[in-house]
């Protein structure tokens, strides 16, 4: 038996997410009839989540926007008894996933993979958007040569940002890794190495994430580990975006004043009058550029959403949010660890995040909040990115 979750149009780019109910950690992705992910959960070495037990799996449906989500506890009731909690939300055409890891005690164990990825089927395109190197800052965009890959092993430095698998008709799987970067790559503190390889086979590619890997047994303190990650999904072949007109976004003194030059409600944000606090902190100390971590931004931003909102709610008008750019920052106050020097984060998830908060804020009105990336942007053709762009259920 299982749990399902799915849009309302069966006929047009139909999706649908199947869970396993006893909410062991299995998930199955469609779309338009075609399995394009599946998850079987988290290890820590010989505990396996899907040997586990489960306390609950619920689904949700939000009243507001028709989006959902699923929430599970796994319990292994012997040992250290470690529990593992996962929330998997639904929005537009993109799901983002939080697992939630908790040790009681000293947990022995040779590796920790972190929700184990099977992309099934044939894939023409492979495209990876991440770091070359830990603590190299600039993001690379690199094309495998997938022909060359058949049965063999892909291993990535550290973790990857994005990973977008395509098929010859166009079909698009993307999974990304969320906000938390210096978790995924903090394998040294642990005395571990980290393992993040595309392990081809005939039926498939695996996505291999294991923060943790040791040669002999070791004992993984007390703690509560948190792992974020998100996938999307659409075609090559959509093409749809919001049509932008350039205005200003300005801040002065922490508040917000908007310079329109058309009637239509697009803004940029004018990085000049940006609190410097709330820039991305990275190898380009002449950035300005907002990160959407910060609590500044989000404040910000949220409070000059709030304001115009009441404008546009008794029309069909949209609010585009334009020229956006995701950044890797260090700044640990932006995740609230000042007692770090450097906390290697990315904002791409928070983006999302405050694009999901708009669009319920407005609720049931006609009308949305989009967010269009830079027109140069390493991140703009990717599915999560058009579905930023135009608002869809």
């Amino acid at each position: 038996m299982s749990y399902k979750i799915e849009n309302n149009n069966p006929n047009e780019n139909h999706w649908e997410a199947e869970f396993d109910i006893a909410g062991t950690g299995d998930m199955e992705f469609s779309y338009n009839n075609r399995v394009l992910l599946k998850s079987s959960g988290t290890e820590l070495g010989m505990l396996k989540e899907l040997s586990g037990l489960s306390e609950y799996t619920r689904t949700h449906t939000s009243i507001k926007t028709d989006w959902q989500w699923v929430d599970s506890r796994t319990i292994h009731p012997f040992g250290s008894e470690p529990v593992i909690k996962r929330k998997w939300e639904q929005a537009s055409n993109h799901i983002k996933v939080i697992t939630d890891i908790t040790l009681h005690s000293a947990t022995p164990m040779k590796y920790m993979k972190i929700d184990s990825l099977e992309v099934p089927g044939e894939w023409s395109k492979i495209v990876v958007i991440g770091q070359d190197t830990v603590d190299d800052l600039n993001i690379t965009v690199t094309e495998l040569n997938v022909a060359s890959l058949k049965n063999s092993e892909y291993k990535f430095a550290c973790i990857p940002l994005v990973v977008l698998f395509q098929a010859e008709d166009g079909t698009q799987i993307e999974v990304g890794t969320g906000y938390d970067l210096w978790r995924w790559n903090q394998a040294e503190r642990y005395e571990a190495q980290c393992n993040y390889s595309l392990i081809f086979k005939n039926d498939g590619i695996l996505f291999n994430r294991q923060p943790f890997v040791w040669d002999d047994d070791y004992s993984f303190p007390r703690n509560n580990l948190r792992f974020t990650w998100y996938f999307a999904w659409g075609s090559k072949t959509e093409n749809k975006t919001a049509d932008v007109v350039k205005n200003i976004l300005e801040v002065r003194n922490k508040k917000l004043t908007v310079n329109k030059v058309s009637d239509a409600y697009c803004y940029t944000i004018d990085k000049s009058l940006w609190p410097k606090t709330a820039n991305a902190k990275n190898n380009n100390d002449s950035s300005e550029t907002p990160c959407f971590i910060s609590r500044q931004t989000g404040n910000l931003l949220k409070k000059w959403l709030r304001t115009l909102f009441p404008k546009i709610e008794n029309s069909a008008d949209s609010i585009i949010l334009y020229d956006i750019e995701p950044n890797l920052c260090l700044n640990a106050s932006h995740m609230e660890r000042t007692n770090k020097r450097d906390t290697l984060h990315c904002d791409y998830f928070y983006i999302m995040s405050l694009w999901e908060w708009a669009n319920r804020y407005l609720g049931e009105s006609d009308s949305n909040f989009l967010m269009s990336l830079k027109s140069d942007s390493l991140f703009k053709d990717l599915p999560s990115a058009k579905g930023l762009e135009f608002y869809k259920s």
